[in-house]
């Protein structure tokens, strides 16, 4: 799977009244990049249930980030890749 995962915190930021979060956001979804549909349902449940979003101010968002990144579906193969990114990450955060 080719190409940046973007997680959920990065496109909830896209919506924060922090302009520095918003603004670091939208650069990086700017870039593309790939979300799984995990990442979709997050990202609805916290803008419903902590961000207040009305379901159309919801399904305008997510139709938004839909239009601008790659979903994968969720799979054993998605989870392995998402796995070994993450142990990747962490290696290299022991070795700073």
């Amino acid at each position: 799977m080719p190409g940046n995962f973007i997680d959920t915190n990065v496109l909830i930021y896209l919506a924060s009244d922090d302009p520095m979060k918003a603004d670091r956001a939208e650069e990086i979804v700017g870039w593309g990049g790939i979300i799984s549909v995990q990442v979709l349902n997050e990202l609805a449940n916290v803008a419903r249930r902590k961000m207040q979003m009305s379901w159309p101010e919801l399904r305008t968002f997510t139709a938004t980030i839909r239009d601008l990144l790659t979903i994968h579906g969720l799979t054993v193969e998605v989870h392995e890749t998402g796995l070994a990114l993450a142990e990747r990450s962490f290696c290299r955060s022991m070795t700073r």
